[in-house]
Order: structure tokens, then sequence, then C-alpha cells
């Protein structure tokens, strides 16, 4: 069963990700998704194989953006992708049976398309106001009227804190994503604590 509850690393700085990820050790089970895409390969791969030794099979799953060979070579959980990449089934044939495949998505339309790709999950959103995102956000209602829509989990993102985790999963919502709410927090192990009660009612 996958995690409820997606932590979003903007960063693979490795001071930056070690002192984040060690801090939400004991946050519950959580999908850790590495997402610097202006990182190079190299970085990735170190990244990647330091955070699965700091987590120690912990509850703890990790996923990469884009780079479906970092994520067969270091044996990650799974693999993220932006919306305009090759469709689920291109990657499925480059990745291993155990892989978990999801896509960020902005429409209803693209997430039917998906869903029929065979993915695994997929990141709705932003569902509230980000900064410099406020005209693309997409609110309850259509997040709501996605998940009438599609059969696989949804987890929704921006602007999510526990309260407005609640709103997502009565609109049907799976789980959520979060990054600045964690990251930029002073106790990133308690926000993710204060989501997980939510997720968990």
């Amino acid at each position: 069963m996958l995690p409820r509850l997606m932590a979003i690393l903007p960063s693979s700085d490795p001071a930056t990700t070690v002192n984040f990820t060690t801090q939400l050790l004991n946050g519950g089970p959580i999908i850790l998704h590495l997402r610097d895409k202006n990182a190079e390969g190299k970085s990735l791969y170190d990244t990647s194989q330091m955070l699965k030794l700091l987590v120690n099979n912990r509850n703890i799953h990790i996923y990469i953006n884009s780079r479906a060979d970092i994520a067969s070579a270091t044996g990650l959980s799974g693999l993220h992708l932006p919306e305009n990449s090759p469709s689920c089934h291109h990657f499925r044939s480059l990745c291993p049976s155990h892989l978990k495949i999801g896509v960020s998505v902005h429409s209803i339309e693209k997430a039917i398309e998906v869903e029929m790709q065979d993915a695994d999950y997929l990141v709705f959103g932003p569902i509230f106001n980000t900064p410099g995102k406020t005209a693309f956000q997409k609110g309850i209602r259509m997040l709501e009227e996605l998940c009438q829509h599609v059969k696989i989990p949804i987890y929704a993102i921006g602007g999510i804190n526990p309260e407005r985790t609640v709103e997502c999963l009565k609109a049907g919502a799976y789980g959520v994503a979060l990054c600045s709410y964690l990251f930029e927090s002073e106790y990133p192990e308690k926000q993710a604590m204060q989501i997980q009660e939510k997720l968990s009612c």
C-alpha cells in the first residue's frame, strides 16, 4: 500500500537532504520524493544512495523525479514523472517491475489518459494558492470531480496544511503531497505527524 503522505525534497544538496530526512525518520509512512530538476546525474545518484542508507528499511519510500536510470540503478521505490513525459508504458519497459510510477497532472482529461497508461498514482494541483501559482489554482471542486473520474490514488498538492488535508480527503483524495509546509518548517517531524493524524482519521 502506498503511504498517504508525500514529502517533496526540492534540493538534492547532501547536507540539506540529510538534515531534512533525519527529522522525518519518525514521521510515519512517507514517500520521500527527490525533485531537484537542475541537479546533475551523479549528484542525484549519490543522494539517492545516501538516502537509502539513511532510512535503513524504515517505512520511508524514496522516489525520484524523471530519472528512470537512477531509480533502477539504486533500487529506489518509485519514479515520478511530469505531465509532459513519455507514457508510463514507456518507462515500465525500462524499470524493474516493483517500481511505482506516478505522474503530475493538471487536468481531468490528462488524469484519465495517464490512468489508462497504467500509472500507479497521480499528483494533482495546485489545489490551493501557492506562491507564484495563484493563477493556476484548481480548487476543491475540481479535485472532487477528478476523483469521480479516476480510480487510482490521487495526491493533492498546493497550499496543503492539516485543515486542508481534511478537505482534500473529503473530496476523495487518497493522500497529500507537501513541499514548503515541511521543508521550510523548523520542526518537519512535528508537522508531518500533524498531517499523518489527519490522514488516519
